[in-house]
């Protein structure tokens, strides 16, 4: 369910629409390229300005000819934001005047109560901007003259949005809000999973792979708790990322993650791990997030060997995978939801986990007992002492262990110490920091 306004851009292709979303969000979140029809999916922000909460989207081009699939999936995307948007954002061409297309979404949106904002785009210079009146002709009142691309008129196009957002739609508690990152290569299956999370066609998902092009935030109510779930293109492998459109895609998949809260990396369970899976790996062990590694199509695997369990599958996580064995497993269908609700339980677990603190006494505990155990040794005349440690913040969790020299201590002996936190601790199924400092 939507809990706060949502305001859709919409208008046919290349009219800067992503241009416009990117001026009012003040990031650079939606894709621009000259290519008619880069955005194929709702691409959306959460914005604050002053008082007011709403949802910013960014739609797919309304365009008459709509043959292949991914079209007429944007299409029916684009009828589900105007359906569901309490305010929507038309955008049009001042340069190429009134188009046939233009004429046909304004009979559309005509007929809609929503409040409509008519904004000319492009209006570069003085000549531009006068002819921007031609649009009365819409029927849609007086258009807003800005150029997107200068971020000219985006001022007054935003109060003009701030005072038609209703008030009965704010939040009371916004900030309590977990945040999931979906990621994975192309085709494993995120979008499906999001669309099944959610109960409604928010992304387009197709038979080709790379059909979600964009970072997709998407906002529910579930079960009574709020969740901001984000997510990404699909990726692959770096060498084969040629155009820009491919290069932001990958940037916004890489913010998206280090935004959350917790991360959902699909695997295909029917697939061998491939390169970027692994490369996926790698990425997520150096941000530090908690991470659950869902194996779509279970349903499918167990249909082939009935006595194959997750567990079986770690074996092989583990030599391809080493830096997520940490993560817990879980065999998922995103097609059917299969073990969904259950995965969505262990995201909220994750996250207390990251959120837990420990006393410095617990600590000390652990690490007298580990030493004990297997004394730090060192080819230096000087021995490797741990005085004491402390944890010095969460999420995720770090822990701090002074010591004499940092230096004397090998990989081999850090990694002990960490496994021995990991075995102690109550955040076993995460990631957290252990840093050696000099007293």
């Amino acid at each position: 369910m939507d809990i706060i306004s949502k305001v859709c851009i919409i208008g046919r292709p290349n009219v800067g629409k992503s241009t416009l979303f990117n001026a009012l969000a003040k990031k650079r979140l939606s894709v621009v390229d000259p290519l008619a029809g880069t955005t194929r999916d709702s691409v959306s922000i959460y914005l604050q300005k002053d008082e007011t909460f709403f949802e910013l989207v960014d739609t797919g081009g309304i365009m008459d000819d709509t043959k292949d699939t991914i079209s007429q999936a944007v299409q029916k995307q684009v009828d589900n934001a105007i359906a569901t948007a309490d305010v929507i954002v038309f955008v049009v061409d001042v340069r190429n005047g009134i188009t046939p297309v233009d004429k046909n979404i304004a009979n559309r949106l005509r007929k809609n109560k929503t409040p409509i904002i008519l904004v000319a785009n492009k209006a570069d210079n003085l000549q531009f901007e006068q002819d921007a009146p031609e649009f009365y002709k819409l029927g849609l009142g007086e258009p807003i003259a800005v150029s997107a691309l200068h971020k000219i008129g985006s001022t007054d196009l935003m109060n003009r949005i701030l005072e038609l957002i209703p008030e009965s739609n704010q939040p009371d508690a916004f900030k309590d809000i977990l945040k999931i990152a979906f990621i994975g290569r192309r085709n494993a299956g995120k979008s499906t999973l999001l669309n099944k999370i959610t109960g409604q066609k928010r992304v387009v998902v197709s038979e080709i792979p790379g059909t979600t092009r964009d970072a997709i935030n998407i906002l529910i109510e579930k079960d009574g708790k709020k969740l901001l779930l984000l997510d990404t293109p699909g990726l692959r492998k770096k060498v084969r990322v040629d155009t820009s459109v491919e290069f932001f895609s990958r940037f916004r998949a890489e913010k998206a993650v280090r935004f959350a809260d917790v991360v959902f990396f699909l695997l295909d369970a029917t697939q061998s791990i491939s390169i970027v899976d692994k490369h996926i790996a790698e990425f997520l062990d150096r941000q530090y997030k908690p991470c659950i590694i869902l194996l779509n199509k279970w349903d499918l695997v167990k249909q082939s060997n009935p006595k194959f369990t997750p567990q079986d599958f770690l074996k092989y996580l583990g030599s391809n995978m080493p830096n997520l064995l940490f993560a817990p497993v879980s065999g998922i269908s995103a097609l059917t939801g299969m073990n969904l609700k259950e995965t969505m339980g262990l995201a909220y677990e994750l996250h207390a986990q990251a959120k837990t603190r420990v006393t410095t006494s617990e600590l000390n505990k652990i690490i007298e007992k580990s030493v004990k155990a297997y004394a730090p040794f060192s080819k230096s005349r000087i021995e490797p002492k741990i005085y004491y440690g402390t944890q010095v913040s969460t999420s995720p969790p770090t822990i701090v262990l002074s010591v004499n020299r940092p230096d004397l201590f090998s990989p081999d002996y850090k990694r002990y110490i960490l496994n021995k936190f990991r075995e102690s601790l109550p955040f076993s199924e995460i990631p957290f920091r252990v840093l050696f400092r000099r007293a």
